[in-house]
């Protein structure tokens, strides 16, 4: 049978991006996406490379019907041809259902050494009017040789076109300059004219070194040294050459250079002057001065200038690596920075970081005392990748002098931001200004009233409204209408207030007792704002300090001449909660008798009530009674439950089945599915945010459901749906009074907050970024697993679990995308509680459990469903506790399987096989429907002296005899053992269990192990080893204790360790395929037929993968698609 592997989808390292017009080049492994970079659409996907990741795109030329670029990896270069075809407009991005712009290749041609940066000639010849005419590019190589590029195009098809590996375009290489002794980790090429090129080189050893070629008479050329700079206390990794630049303190134009380091530091030097190297008496001298450096820090030191008179600047902000620097031209004028250089640097922090370069009159000093005359500020910093290493960047400026940012990096995710965004600041001193902070009249309360306008109080008991809009030029706001409204002895020194922007009605208490008279009002908490809230009264608690009870107040708005109160009810507090103070509420309207009311504490808890309305009151007058139903503890730890909203159950705002949305500052959201009918409540879902652990609010907008916080000093605005942050304001942390409200038509909102005395308001109507192509894990994935067709919604879903160094567990679906959408593999979920990079996973027969285990001895169990507007819930279920003093161990492999006949309480119980890093097994029970006692330990061994890899349980089909538990490993020694586990009664103490036999399959590591039951008594081994080779091992049932075993070795199956092996599909009994890959980065399919007393294997192909490291493989749809996991994920569609 024939079959092949197609790319579908790939999610690795971005390495390299390029603008070309509305259209964004993406470098990922060796394929080159083309995307839409206005509306994130996915055009095509091209391989440009066999096997080389590309590591650099440099557009040749543009025009409305074509493009070509050149692509270069490790020492291969390559030349595509773009082209759009007429039912394609280049700017049409409604029409994404005609075909997709096109690529023809041109053949590889490969380079004496590492290619490190390319640039093209400026020459007239941009436009192929003469297709005989070359186009030349030089390159800079990693020892320092500059070598020249020709392009000649032949016109045997249309004007300037060439088809794919055909004579209509050649390459050659030339050598312009020979290699040189030093190591270069960087370099940027500059074309000054048509015949000369400055070249900036970054060393492994810290020197940067500033030379150039120029073109003479025939074929003559010289190169001359101009500096060697030093400074750098690590390798050099980037270097950038600006274009020229004016200096405030200087009559003529100067050039400037940037450098990034090991050592976390740019620095900027002065290249205005390029002076040629005293000792160069010859152009030959000049040229031998670039062969006869050492590798070395401070090696063969030249007579140039001291580095320290030409270093303007150094800058310090990344926590670790800066690999890339790039100079953006002026900024705009502010209030610290006039006439600045801009430059932007990225890292191995996975940040993006925007500096001002400024000259100033008085030397600028760093720790050591050095003088700069320049200074280097750090303006603004991008957080929007997780992991580690943005690898890419790139940089559209636009006719109205705009700049967009692009940013590729190890997550593989591809985000764009610009420069300056849609947001708007103000601030607004306290009032009035004294000189001594005991008579300032500070702020002391904010509640929005309506999206852009709120009342503010302070400490004097005044009360002022404000309406901020954004000016005409969308620098600032105004806030207008700042006078007084009305002063009151009720709001002096103390005051509190609440507001709905949806209502426009806000609610303020003071300290003797504005809403409830003899008593100081510790708290106002409204009722969130629903779809339907504008035709219900508006209801609001209010709690007093000291007192067991709180109010429940409904309140008319819109009565006439002023609103009236409609009901006033006392909600006992719960007295059996130790510490149960109010911090928020959310009321439930079910028709047509009880309300339901929810109240959340500081402990963490939440309080369920019931509220019966008023047309229930008794005939004699009786007053309606609020019952405490529930309190369901625990649900944010032990702290505060500071927002909620009720999601009914399918969408039915009557239903008194529904979920409690909350989130408290344990940093975490939560999910309750409660069913008030019968009081009945679980905790469905609960999962760590990334910032944290202040969480103060959540909100549904447009659909999406957004959380907003503190991280450190910044409020954050997050969203739940992407996973993504969508604002952070600078504002000096939680602790201080602000408010927020969120907007209605757009994903922002407005901030106001109090900040040394100020008040401080923020206005932003997009977010500060957008994702124009969603990633994955920032570090290499270390396992994975694919869950049955699971129900959601009235469809099946199959999910991916994969767990990684950075310690998330991320659950992603795979779609395949058809004629109008690309194939994409989404994250709709990120597990956050690991704290040690993830060793295995696995998921429950059933689909409705997955299996975790890391390091430090972390196992822990999670309970996935599908929820309504959350989408993937998940939360943590159990924890396996370390039965090690110091929990230091990896669970490297472990084994689930249900236990059947042993549900409780609709719990279903396993039975889990764990295998450590010191060569210990251990074999435990866990039943979750027990009141305690839930885990219990049956047996534990020990194998040998080499650590035990992968776990695996037998059928028990196969094991003679029948036993339930029998059980197999692998380890560092090559060898699989069997492991038999008799039974026991339920209160046994743990039994010490052996291996009964142990065979060698692999001359070192099984790195790999597959298990398919194939027939009532055979089952298959699939092994990959470090050897290199496939082992296939037939189990058979017999009358022994041990399973008979026949063995097939694949040897050389791969060029390297064999660390991933998948069933596809089964033909039939006899007859199925496999997949394996490795450290090769190769994908191999093969065919393995069971005959009688003998295998027989078939390579039906293989292809090289763009994913480094490979850990682990999955398989999709059934036998369709397999999934390649490692530095990055790539689907490959099997035909």
């Amino acid at each position: 049978m024939s079959a092949s592997l197609r790319h579908e989808c790939i999610r690795v390292p971005v390495t390299a991006l390029a603008f070309c017009d509305k259209l964004l080049l993406v470098a990922e492994g060796n394929f080159v996406n083309i995307l839409h970079h206005e509306n994130s659409a996915l055009l095509a996907t091209q391989q440009i490379f066999d096997s080389q990741a590309i590591h650099g795109i440099t557009v040749c030329f543009e025009t409305a019907s074509e493009t070509v670029v050149i692509f270069w990896g490790g020492s291969l270069l390559l030349l595509g041809h773009l082209k759009y075809t007429s039912s394609l407009p280049l700017l049409d991005v409604e029409n994404l259902h005609e075909p997709r712009p096109q690529f023809q290749l041109s053949q590889v041609v490969e380079a004496p050494d590492w290619i490190l940066d390319l640039s093209f000639c400026p020459t007239v010849n941009s436009v192929l009017g003469d297709q005989t005419r070359p186009r030349t590019a030089a390159v800079i190589t990693a020892h320092n040789a500059l070598l020249e590029v020709h392009i000649v195009y032949h016109g045997t098809t249309s004007q300037g076109a060439f088809m794919s590996k055909s004579d209509s375009i050649e390459l050659s290489i030339s050598e312009l300059t020979a290699s040189s002794r030093c190591i270069l980790y960087s370099g940027h090429l500059l074309w000054l004219s048509n015949g000369r090129v400055l070249v900036a080189a970054g060393t492994a050893f810290g020197e940067i070194l500033v030379w150039s070629w120029i073109r003479g008479q025939g074929s003559s050329s010289n190169a001359k040294l101009h500096h060697i700079f030093t400074g750098h206390e690590g390798s050099v990794f980037g270097v950038r050459i600006s274009e020229e630049v004016t200096f405030s303190d200087r009559s003529s134009p100067g050039r400037l250079l940037a450098s990034c380091s090991d050592d976390r530091s740019i620095r900027i030097w002065d290249i205005s002057e390029l002076p040629a190297a005293s000792f160069s008496k010859s152009p030959q001298e000049g040229a031998d001065a670039l062969h006869v450096r050492e590798t070395g820090f401070g090696a063969n030191t030249l007579d140039l200038e001291d580095s320290n008179t030409v270093c303007l600047a150094i800058g310090w902000g990344h926590s670790s690596r800066v690999w890339t620097v790039r100079f953006l031209g002026t900024s705009p004028p502010t209030r610290q920075d006039i006439n600045a250089i801009q430059l932007i640097s990225t890292g191995e922090d996975a940040t993006s970081r925007l500096w001002n370069i400024t000259s100033q009159n008085t030397g600028n000093r760093d720790g050591s005392g050095q003088a700069y005359s320049f200074t280097m500020r750090q303006v603004g910093t991008a957080t929007y990748h997780s992991g580690k290493n943005v690898w890419s960047l790139a940089v559209l400026n636009s006719s109205d002098g705009a700049k967009k940012i692009v940013t590729g990096a190890a997550d593989s995710k591809i985000i764009t931001y610009h420069l300056s965004s849609s947001h708007s600041q103000d601030t607004v001193p306290a009032s009035p200004a004294h000189t001594t902070s005991k008579a300032i009249d500070l702020f002391r309360s904010y509640a929005f009233i309506d999206e852009r306008s709120f009342i503010f109080t302070t400490n004097s008991g005044t009360l002022f409204p404000a309406d901020t809009t954004i000016v005409s030029n969308d620098t600032n706001p105004n806030i207008q209408k700042y006078e007084r409204l009305h002063q009151t002895p009720d709001l002096k020194g103390y005051s509190i207030s609440a507001g709905s922007a949806l209502l426009k009605a806000a609610f303020l208490a003071g300290s003797s007792g504005t809403i409830y008279i003899d008593s100081k009002v510790a708290g106002i908490f409204l009722q969130p704002a629903s779809q339907d809230a504008q035709k219900q009264p508006m209801t609001l608690l209010t709690t007093s300090v000291g007192s067991k009870t709180a109010q429940l107040i409904s309140v008319d708005l819109s009565s006439s001449p002023e609103p009236c109160v409609l009901q006033k009810l006392a909600v006992p507090l719960p007295q059996l909660t130790p510490g149960f103070i109010v911090t928020s509420m959310a009321l439930v309207r079910v028709f047509p008798v009880n309300n339901y009311l929810f109240i959340g504490s500081r402990t963490g808890c939440i309080a369920i009530y019931t509220v019966p309305k008023a047309q229930q009151a008794t005939a004699d007058g009786e007053s309606l009674q609020i019952t405490l139903s529930k309190v369901v503890g625990g649900v944010h730890g032990k702290e505060a439950v500071t927002s909620m909203i009720w999601i009914p159950s399918e969408l039915d705002f009557g239903s008194q089945i529904g979920y409690l949305l909350s989130v408290g500052r344990d940093g975490s959201c939560a999910v309750l599915f409660l069913d008030l009918t019968h009081h009945n409540s679980e905790l469905v879902h609960r999962t760590a945010l990334p910032f944290g652990p202040n969480i103060e609010g959540v909100c549904i907008n447009q659909g999406n459901l957004m959380i907003y916080g503190f991280r450190g000093t910044k409020f954050v605005l997050y969203s739940e749906a992407t996973e993504e942050e969508v604002m952070a304001i600078e504002c000096g942390g939680a602790h201080r009074t602000w408010d927020f409200s969120p907007g209605n038509s757009h994903p922002g909102g407005t901030f106001v907050w109090t900040q040394a005395s100020n008040m401080h308001v923020f206005t932003f109507t997009e977010a500060s970024h957008v994702v124009l192509r969603n990633g994955g894990h920032g570090r290499e994935i270390k396992a994975a697993a694919v869950s049955p067709p699971i129900p959601a919604h009235g469809r099946n879903v199959q999910l991916v679990a994969t767990g990684a160094e950075d310690t998330d567990i991320k659950i992603f679906e795979y779609t395949s995308g058809d004629s109008a959408s690309a194939p994409n593999i989404h994250c709709l979920r990120t597990l956050r509680k690991h704290t040690t990079g993830i060793q295995h996973l696995q998921w429950s027969e059933d689909g409705e459990y997955l299996f975790s285990s890391g390091g430090c001895e972390e196992f822990y169990m999670w309970r996935i469903r599908m929820l309504p507007v959350i989408g993937v819930g998940a939360v943590c279920e159990t924890v396996c506790a370390p039965e090690s003093e110091i929990a230091d161990l990896r669970i490297v492999s472990f084994a689930a399987r249900r236990q059947e006949g042993t549900a409780v309480n609709a719990k279903p119980g396993f039975v889990i096989s764990m295998v450590y890093s010191d060569s210990t097994v251990r074999i435990y029970t866990y039943n979750g429907g027990l009141i305690s006692n839930k885990w219990r330990l049956l047996a534990t061994g020990t194998y040998l002296t080499s650590c035990l890899t992968q776990c695996v349980f037998l059928d028990p089909m196969i094991s003679y005899p029948a036993q339930t538990h029998d059980f197999l490993t692998s380890g560092t020694d090559g060898h699989i053992a069997f492991w038999s586990l008799p039974k026991q009664e339920s209160t046994a103490d743990p039994v010490q269990v052996h291996h009964t036999s142990r065979t060698k399959l692999h001359q070192s590591t099984v790195k790999t192990l597959t298990y398919q039951h194939i027939s009532p008594d055979t089952a298959l081994l699939i092994t990959g080893g470090d050897d290199g080779a496939v082992g296939l091992t037939l189990i058979r049932k017999n009358d022994k204790a041990t399973p008979m075993l026949s063995r097939l070795l694949i040897p050389r199956a791969h060029a390297s360790a064999v660390t991933a092996s998948a069933i596809i599909s089964l033909l039939d009994p006899a007859r199925f395929q496999m997949a394996t890959s490795g450290n090769d980065q190769r994908v191999i399919l093969w065919e393995i037929t069971i005959e009688e007393d003998a295998v027989r294997v078939e390579k039906l192909g293989g292809v090289s993968t763009a994913v480094a490291d490979v850990s682990s493989m999955v398989v999709l749809d059934g036998g369709a698609r397999v999934l390649v996991c490692g530095v990055g994920m790539q689907v490959w569609r099997i035909s």
